[in-house]
């Protein structure tokens, strides 16, 4: 059943990623990264199950403002319907609003529609409400080509980088992130497979097949990475910032690639992948558990610590991102810009 389906894909990783790889990046490979998840994934232990049934019936986080980005669908809705089982009260941040998120059969979410490709989508997607205890920056895309965002930025850097940049920069200005409260990012442990970044090219125009989407996917994590940490620093003693990769989970991230790649990976998900609930209960962990999560800027492969890639930590390559991207987001005057320039 599922434990040989585990044990082929392991295997099948394996070759593929001795076949790809050379010896020096062997390990950081992008094959290698799902190999490493595979692996955690067969070999998780009960400890984050019962962690969470803990805090549930403790009942800890009843009434704490949850707000989730791709809440709606894949890992998002399993984070959603777990932080709704704990009590939170969960705003779901997506680009379909037109369809309610059923977290329970008494409970649906808050809405809140926003589009990480649109700056004005952005500007637009929050006002006026309570701050948020728990933010979950999970909205994310695997392209399979590039269709450039509003603004011209390459499809998978535009909305999983700067979109998410700016709606944090957004959240930041308008206050509303709590005191002490917890944001976490999801990113992917593929970014470890891209070489440094090219400040000085990152904004070209590019154009690619979907066999070289996975290294832009993967630069993109690379950014989101390098930003999140400097989102660390920067609100450091006001809120704690975590990244996290939560591993081969089943969702639909695969929906823009062609058919005849759908249906494999579909298949081979469905067998060997976590399940999305399954799947968020790392990042849930990450986003409630002080214990689990450790200090601010810590770094998690799914239930396990694990050091940032050095670049990403390093103060002088998030700050040489910063700029480059904050300079990118001025010259493309979103609407809210007032308000996030001092934060820039």
């Amino acid at each position: 059943g599922r434990t040989v389906g585990v044990l082929l894909v392991l295997a099948l990783a394996a070759g593929v990623a001795l076949w790809q790889s050379s010896a020096d990046n062997y390990l950081e490979s992008i094959n290698m990264q799902a190999l490493r998840g595979l692996y955690l994934a067969a070999s998780e232990t009960s400890v984050l199950g019962d962690m969470l049934a803990n805090l549930q019936t403790a009942g800890a986080l009843s009434g704490k403002r949850c707000l989730v980005t791709g809440g709606n669908r894949g890992l998002g809705y399993g984070i959603s319907k777990w932080l709704h089982r704990l009590g939170c009260d969960v705003t779901v941040a997506t680009r379909s609003v037109s369809e309610s998120v059923v977290l329970s059969p008494s409970a649906n979410a808050t809405l809140l529609p926003l589009d990480l490709a649109s700056f004005s989508s952005v500007c637009a997607a929050i006002h006026d409400v309570q701050p948020y205890d728990v933010v979950i920056l999970n909205a994310g895309i695997a392209p399979n080509s590039n269709r450039p965002t509003k603004e011209g930025y390459e499809t998978a850097l535009g909305i999983n980088c700067v979109g998410n940049m700016l709606f944090t920069l957004t959240l930041e200005a308008r206050n509303l992130i709590a005191p002490n409260a917890r944001v976490v990012v999801v990113t992917s442990e593929t970014h470890r497979a891209h070489p440094p970044l090219d400040n000085a090219h990152l904004l070209d125009p590019v154009n690619y097949t979907v066999l070289e989407s996975v290294n832009f996917y993967a630069r993109s994590k690379l950014c989101l990475t390098t930003t999140a940490l400097s989102f660390a620093r920067r609100l450091a003693g006001r809120a704690s910032v975590h990244t996290m990769c939560p591993g081969p989970v089943a969702t639909d991230i695969t929906r823009d690639a062609p058919p005849y790649v759908r249906e494999v990976l579909d298949a081979i998900f469905s067998v060997v992948f976590q399940t999305p609930e399954r799947g968020a209960r790392p990042v849930i962990a990450l986003a409630t558990v002080p214990a689990f999560s450790g200090p601010t800027g810590s770094y998690h492969h799914m239930y396990r610590p694990r050091e940032p890639r050095n670049d990403t930590a390093d103060a002088a390559t998030q700050d040489a991102l910063w700029a480059l991207l904050g300079d990118s987001i001025r010259a493309n005057e979103p609407p809210c810009l007032a308000e996030i320039a001092p934060l820039l």
